[in-house]
């Protein structure tokens, strides 16, 4: 790769683009989470238009100030070489082909929104209100190897009363 080349992939010219398929068996940007619910499932696809090595999934379950925009973590799953990804055809890292899709499920077991709502002084009937303070986010970033901008999707849910 020429000096050129390789100061485009350093900042993000890797061609690597992001998307999420699926969040709570719901379509991206219309799903709902029930606010006390303790697990998040999310689908997601990786496509590059030319061959690089992608040595990470990160997971990230997300509350956001709509004022400031200080995020507070609710939960977080980092998938790499020491993590088996059960029923997966790849082990990480892998080698992402050009237009030959990769795809990857999360099953996040230890979601707390109610705690993550504590830390940022907002109760739960304030975050379930038409007037919240926060945006509930799930985020996906898979990192690619040689680069300083790695890919990444978001996708916002609405909070919702438990059953």
């Amino acid at each position: 790769m020429s000096i050129i080349g390789s100061a485009k992939h350093l900042f993000g010219g890797h061609q690597v683009s992001v998307k999420m398929t699926e969040v709570e068996k719901q379509t991206p940007g219309e799903a709902v989470f029930p606010i006390t619910d303790t697990v998040m499932k999310f689908h997601v696809e990786i496509t590059g238009k030319k061959t690089v090595t992608v040595t990470e999934h990160v997971f990230q379950v997300f509350l956001k100030n709509k004022k400031t925009e200080k995020e507070v973590l609710v939960a977080e799953e980092n998938v790499d070489q020491d993590t088996e990804i059960i029923g997966a055809p790849y082990t990480l890292p892998y080698t992402l082909h050009p237009d030959k899709p990769v795809t990857d499920n999360c099953c996040m077991i230890e979601v707390d929104v109610e705690k993550a709502l504590e830390k940022m002084n907002v109760s739960a009937d304030q975050a379930l209100g038409d007037n919240s303070p926060v945006s509930f986010f799930v985020r996906f970033t898979a990192r690619i190897k040689g680069t300083l901008v790695d890919p990444d999707c978001e996708s916002e849910l609405r909070l919702i009363p438990s059953c």
